[in-house]
């Protein structure tokens, strides 16, 4: 996606930068013993203001969710020109195995994203999912109590949780998202 900085009326010179990377996915469960999947980690943060270098067009890419499944998979980088970038949530790769959150560069604040949290063994059959890590603009899927399939993470880069049970494939994670103020 190319974003337009310039208007004829009014050129942007300045512009105001926050993006999230996606959310990771979340892992399976398993069976015998019951066992439950982890979460995927959050999308980073970065939000810069630039005052200089701004071109009259700029690259924007947003990272896609990492979609869910026996391993997770890591979310996308998103990323505003060469200036500043947010890497996706890490896929949850096992029962206990979370993902971690991902981290923003270049910024003039950069944040990482929340890690999921681990799932859990059962001989009784009683497990809970662990839940997906928050970004800072989205929550992470919640835990799942009973076998299903794992909650997508929430709007803007959060990760999804893991599934309970052998038939509860992991959550997605959810997309991340750049948010441009521009300033003339």
């Amino acid at each position: 996606v190319i974003f337009d900085l310039l208007t004829s009326a009014n050129p942007a010179t300045k512009a105001l930068v926050r993006l999230v990377g996606g959310g990771g996915g979340g892992s399976s469960g398993a069976t015998g013993p019951s066992a439950a999947g982890s979460g995927g980690g959050g999308g980073g943060y970065s939000e810069k203001f630039i005052t200089s270098g701004l071109s009259s067009s700029e690259t924007v890419t947003i990272g896609n969710g990492g979609s869910g499944g026996a391993s997770g998979v890591t979310g996308g980088t998103t990323s505003f020109g060469s200036h500043c970038s947010a890497t996706g949530g890490a896929g949850a790769t096992g029962i206990t195995v979370a993902g971690n959150g991902g981290l923003g560069s270049n910024g003039t604040i950069n944040i990482r994203g929340g890690g999921g949290g681990g799932g859990n063994a059962s001989v009784t059959g009683s497990t809970t999912s662990g839940a997906g890590g928050d970004s800072l603009l989205g929550g992470g899927g919640p835990s799942v109590a009973f076998a299903g399939v794992g909650s997508v993470g929430g709007n803007y880069g959060g990760g999804g949780s893991g599934g309970n049970g052998g038939a509860g494939t992991g959550g997605a994670g959810a997309p991340g998202i750049v948010i441009v103020y521009e300033y003339s």
